[in-house]
């Protein structure tokens, strides 16, 4: 009986910014992802088809819209050139950063990603192979959430969706994956800034959401009953887990996250992955409002659990993701 092997690490894949057929290339457009492979999964409507008879028997149902959802997992890090995108490896986590509402500036030395204005948001091309079954999604859009722990780097998970195609037993040619730049979660010189000064926590975690929700525009003049999927709404949010600090000397005490909390009073929150000259991501926001705070137990000592909102007065401000 003949059989096709399927490895799982065989899976090659390709993102870049555009709308249409964009056609990333091979050795230009990689993409390293890691975990299990990408995840194209046909998202069908089906008309299930059960007129009324005297037998329970249904008929052959019919699919209708469909739409590709996509996951993918890759290790956030930076370009490796100063203020430079077009690089082999990064030039696809640029497009994904764009494809999740986020605007690109890059200017002396240094790469800045920031909250996309409604005429700045943009779309993506995003190809895989599995082990020689090519699938391909047009004009995508996403979400994207960062989470960094000491014992790993900083995961970057990107979901969304994308024009359906049928996919084709073809190979994704000229492959190379760029250079690997992933870095463990360590040395992020985390700092939240408060009314009180500026505090220095013991850090067990970070996550970071975009908190894009895509949307759907359905119609039946088209022959997969879309016209384009779209980005409806972003609202970014920030959980952060710090060992309790019961130092009545600390810049933020206990107490004073619970009456932060009530008072509305917003924290800067800054840290970066990364020491390397154009490998250093900093993450930075201005406003961040606690919205809730919960106590947990980490291996024989007390986590605090605060979830921020990420604010701003000023539009497309609330945040920063700088490479520099």
């Amino acid at each position: 009986m003949a059989f096709t092997l399927s490895r799982r690490i065989i899976s090659p894949t390709l993102v870049k910014t555009g709308t249409g057929s964009t056609s990333p290339t091979g050795g230009t457009d990689d993409l390293l992802t890691t975990g299990n492979p990408i995840k194209f999964t046909p998202n069908v409507s089906f008309v299930n088809i059960r007129h009324h008879t005297s037998s329970f028997t249904k008929r052959v149902g019919i699919p209708a819209r469909r739409v590709w959802d996509i996951a993918l997992e890759f290790y956030m890090a930076g370009s490796g050139g100063a203020g430079t995108t077009a690089i082999n490896g990064f030039a696809s986590i640029d497009a994904l950063l764009k494809a999740a509402a986020m605007n690109r500036a890059a200017a002396s030395g240094t790469i800045t990603y920031t909250p996309a204005t409604m005429a700045q948001l943009t779309k993506c091309e995003i190809w895989n192979e599995n082990h020689g079954v090519l699938h391909k999604a047009q004009n995508a859009v996403g979400n994207i959430v960062f989470e960094g722990v000491p014992t790993d780097g900083m995961k970057a998970t990107w979901t969304g969706q994308g024009d359906y195609a049928e996919p084709t037993v073809a190979a994704v040619s000229g492959f190379t994956g760029g250079t690997d730049r992933a870095q463990p979660f360590l040395n992020i010189a985390g700092t939240v800034t408060s009314t009180s000064g500026t505090y220095t926590p013991v850090v067990s975690r970070v996550r970071w959401d975009r908190g894009v929700r895509v949307s759907e525009v359905e119609d039946a003049n088209s022959s997969t009953g879309l016209k384009e999927v779209f980005i409806e709404d972003a609202e970014p949010t920030m959980s952060v887990s710090f060992a309790l600090d019961s130092d009545a000397s600390a810049a933020i005490t206990y107490a004073e996250w619970y009456a932060d909390w009530l008072a509305k009073t917003t924290h800067d929150f800054t840290f970066t992955l990364g020491t390397a000259t154009a490998n250093r991501v900093q993450f930075a926001t201005v406003q961040a409002q606690i919205q809730r705070l919960s106590l947990a137990e980490g291996r024989g000592y007390n986590l605090i659990n605060i979830d921020y909102g990420v604010t701003h007065t000023t539009n497309e401000t609330e945040f920063s993701i700088k490479i520099f």
